[in-house]
């Protein structure tokens, strides 16, 4: 299954995205959490993660991290309202395909989650 997640602890940010997203015909998991994403039985159907870095607990990065420890590879678009060019550096050396500040340009986003989940 191609499903595309989106983990964000903003519930706003992930309600546009999962809406944007479907619009587009994907199909699409939200998280509030990178623990909640590393738990679901399912992660193997996601084929794209779109992922916060700010976020309580655990960061983006850190998800990013966990799951290539754990030797999960899946395309990957970090977002952060505070751009800072060494997490994007660190982002793209586990896999991160694209870092996007906010506002999000949601046309580039859309093309890479198309690229992500063929």
């Amino acid at each position: 299954m191609n499903i595309v997640a989106i983990v964000d602890d903003d519930g706003d940010v992930r309600d546009v995205l999962d809406a944007l997203l479907e619009q587009a015909g994907h199909t699409v998991r939200t998280y509030q959490s990178g623990r909640q994403l590393l738990d679901d039985p399912a992660l193997g159907d996601v084929a794209c993660l779109i992922v916060d870095q700010n976020m309580p607990g655990m960061s983006g990065l850190d998800l990013l991290t966990a799951l290539e420890t754990a030797g999960r590879t899946i395309p990957s678009i970090l977002i952060t309202g505070v751009p800072d060019e060494d997490i994007a550096e660190e982002a793209r050396a586990i896999g991160a395909i694209e870092v996007f500040g906010k506002p999000i340009d949601f046309a580039r986003l859309l093309q890479l989650v198309a690229y992500a989940v063929q």
